[in-house]
């Protein structure tokens, strides 16, 4: 199953979120290249990149807190019934980059 269909799936949007849903999956794969590729200037671009297989779900993870944070981006702190929320200025927690193995090649 591809990675829009499993994220529609996740986060039980509509047909009519499709696009909204591409663009929060686009920004998810971006910020996995960012951190994937931290120095490399030709590294692969988005909708060139075919995602190793490994890091299929964490992109999905990824991609679904992206989504989860629309209306609250940047929120540092909201309590409400009991039930409180706290993000940084990161649209993707670091406990997920943290996920993520830099490539890098060698010097010669």
């Amino acid at each position: 199953m591809e990675l829009l269909a499993r994220l529609q799936i996740r986060t039980g949007a509509g047909d009519d979120e499709t696009a909204l849903l591409e663009e929060v999956l686009a920004e998810a794969v971006e910020t996995f290249l960012d951190v994937r590729y931290p120095v490399a200037k030709d590294r692969p671009l988005p909708q060139e990149y075919d995602i190793e297989p490994q890091y299929e779900g964490l992109i999905l993870l990824m991609a679904v807190d992206i989504w989860n944070k629309i209306g609250a981006e940047g929120e540092r702190s909201h309590s409400e019934n009991g039930v409180s929320r706290t993000y940084s200025g990161d649209w993707v927690s670091k406990d997920l980059l943290a996920r993520i193995v830099p490539y890098c090649g060698v010097v010669s």
